[in-house]
Parts: structure tokens; sequence; C-alpha cells
């Protein structure tokens, strides 16, 4: 099987978490209380979309992908941040709030920004591999 298609698996991944995250969002109640469900429940999906889109962006780097409009984000110094928010994921940390989190959403609407163009670039490359016509 090509491995434009098994990196294509991770990005459905983030597009299914960050699909989930965006419908918990709503649900939240201001202020935040880390106690609520709906804020638990937001702050996984976000992770694990965040954690995801890393992986594709790592596999797209090891595949030796090129395209414009992903490749001049990856050069960004968010993607060694979503590298460290990663690792908080996927490796147990003792302190809920680890700095490796709250050093890429410490970015604000910046790293916000960078991850939903990060994930619009992979879609418009997929859209193009695959031959389906743009949304």
């Amino acid at each position: 099987m090509d491995k434009v298609v098994s990196l294509h698996k991770y990005y459905l991944w983030a597009t299914y978490m960050a699909a989930a995250f965006e419908k918990e969002m709503p649900k939240i109640t201001r202020p935040i209380s880390w106690a609520d469900p709906q804020a638990l429940n937001a702050f996984m999906f976000m992770s694990y979309w965040y954690a995801t889109l890393y992986v594709g962006a790592e596999g797209w780097q090891d595949l030796g992908l090129t395209d414009p409009g992903v490749d001049v984000l990856l050069t960004d110094p968010h993607l060694a941040l979503l590298k460290r928010y990663r690792h908080a994921v996927f490796h147990f940390q003792a302190d809920y709030f680890d700095e490796r989190y709250r050093g890429f959403t410490d970015q604000g609407t910046k790293a916000i920004t960078w991850v939903n163009s990060l994930h619009a670039a992979f879609t418009e490359y997929f859209q193009r591999w695959f031959g389906t016509p743009q949304s």
C-alpha cells in the first residue's frame, strides 16, 4: 500500500479529533472548571488532535513529501512546541498541566492559527492527492 495512504490515516484521526473538539467547545460553561466533564472532554480531544497532527507532520518529513502549503508551516517554531505537546500527551506527566502543554498553549491565538493552518494545508494536499474536489 502506498505510504501516503498510511500517512492519510493519521490525518483522518486528527480530523476526527478536531471535529470532536469543536463539538465539545460550545458545551463548556464559563469560567472553565476542570471538574466539568465537557472541559475534560474538550481538553482530551484537543490534545489528541494536536498530538496526532504532529505524528502527521513527522510522517510527512520522514516520507520526504513536499508541498508549498505544508512545507512552509513545518519550518515554523510552533512545530517544535507541538512535538513537545505530543510527548506530554503520550507519556505520563505528573503535573496535570505540564510545561510541555503550556509551552504550546501559552502561544495563544498564534498556536491556534498555526494548528488550523497546518491541518488545512494537509486537507488541501490530501484532497489533491486523492483527486477529491475542494470543499
